[in-house]
């Protein structure tokens, strides 16, 4: 049996709650109705009348749960019954034939909502009677709970009787001055458990969390990587178990892992207008490879590739065939390819697995309005300066690029051509 004055107080369980009946104080737990004939005497210490409770043959030091096995221990979730002793020091050497508990269970669920339930239990102390001084366990009762969660006890009276007349449990008279009270809150210390959790860290790496709770402090922690410390931090993707031992020698294991916190993720960009409209063919980019930053500048700005791949990312870029025909339409196709950066250098070699291929298009349009200048058949045609749109009236021209030099500045409309 554990030394409860050597435990920090704590507890992590919950009851399981069903409709019971009712007394001032509230519901009563399961597996803690109301004795037979026992009424809960915390009612007497209200008003003027209260009892003083200066008897002080009891005084509560702490309370734990026990099990049938040297080592109390469970995983998070598991639902056991196990037996709550409370831990006095007495100070009486006279018989106390009957000794009464009453108590509000406060059960905290993970998430951080609270339940609450009454318990009154009456039982025989130890042998009927204790030399004094001592400390001494008292065994309350089963109770059922499951691991991860917290019972505390407040507003806690013990009333005890001496062993006069036919003085028994259950006690149903107010009590004068044997009887104490506890402040306060005393959160019951649990069984010994551990519960891991992993999580990605920047990169493909993760962090394993490990809490303990119960058994005795201190513990030491032993991970399956022989790491000795209670978290992992950077460690390669996997599944870690820790065996955790404490200052008892009692054990509980605990498992967590992730597979892979790399993922490849892309957005492709979009256009507007879409199509993109160009004058001619040389107005459309002919890049052949693009950035990460690039790729993600095109367009509205709204392109993306994840921050977190497997590999190495490339982006390489392609046009479809076409010509300066009005209306001709041309594809853009920008191909995303993930590959495997097998020896971890960063550097694509020759060859990498591919992992992932995606591809985002844009399309692009020709608007051929710009006005050529008519030149006679099979000739060249110089003029002296650019043309501006709308400047002169034109045939619009399509198929093979007609190619103009100037020799003569286009004045009020019209050009000036030699026909050489």
């Amino acid at each position: 049996m554990l030394n409860p004055n050597s435990r920090t107080i704590q507890m992590y369980f919950v009851l399981f709650l069903s409709m019971m009946s009712l007394n001032a104080f509230g519901q009563f737990c399961p597996g803690y109705p109301q004795p037979p004939g026992q009424i809960d005497l915390r009612t007497c210490l209200q008003g003027n009348n209260a009892p003083s409770c200066s008897a002080g043959d009891y005084t509560l030091n702490g309370a734990f749960l026990e099990g049938a096995d040297a080592c109390t221990t469970c995983e998070p979730g598991d639902v056991l019954t196990y037996d709550l002793f409370l831990n006095f020091n007495v100070t009486t050497n006279s018989a106390r034939p009957a000794l009464t508990l009453f108590a509000d269970v406060t059960t905290t669920l993970p998430d951080g909502t609270t339940t609450t339930c009454v318990i009154s239990s009456c039982i025989d102390p130890p042998d009927g009677q204790v030399t004094q001084p001592n400390t001494i366990n008292m065994n309350f009762g089963s109770i059922s709970y499951t691991c991860g969660t917290t019972l505390s006890l407040s507003n806690i009276l013990f009333v005890w009787v001496s062993a006069s007349g036919n003085n028994s449990c259950p006690i149903t008279s107010c009590p004068t001055s044997k009887c104490s009270t506890v402040p306060g809150v005393i959160v019951i210390n649990p069984p010994l458990q551990a519960d891991a959790i992993a999580s990605c860290n920047n990169g493909n790496s993760i962090d394993v969390d490990l809490e303990v709770m119960g058994g005795e402090a201190p513990y030491t922690y032993s991970w399956s990587n022989t790491a000795t410390t209670q978290d992992l931090n950077g460690v390669p993707p996997g599944t870690y178990t820790v065996t955790v031992t404490d200052a008892e020698g009692c054990t509980v294991t605990a498992s967590a892992g992730i597979a892979s916190c790399c993922e490849f993720t892309y957005t492709c960009p979009t256009f507007n207008p879409d199509p993109t409209i160009v004058q001619c063919l040389a107005d459309i980019p002919n890049a052949t490879s693009l950035t990460e930053a690039e790729f993600e500048a095109l367009g509205n700005g709204d392109g993306d590739i994840g921050d977190n791949p497997c590999g190495l990312v490339e982006i390489t870029a392609a046009n479809s065939t076409g010509d300066n025909c009005d209306g001709t339409q041309v594809t853009r196709t920008y191909t995303i390819i993930e590959y495997e950066d097998s020896d971890g250098d960063g550097v694509k070699d020759v060859p990498e697995v591919i992992l992932n291929q995606h591809s985002c298009t844009q399309l692009f349009e020709i608007d051929n309005d710009i006005a050529p200048i008519q030149c006679p058949a099979g000739g060249n045609v110089t003029c002296s300066s650019d043309i501006s749109v709308g400047d002169i009236s034109y045939t619009p021209v399509c198929g093979s690029p007609v190619m103009v030099s100037p020799s003569t500045a286009v004045v009020d409309g019209t050009a000036d051509c030699d026909g050489t």
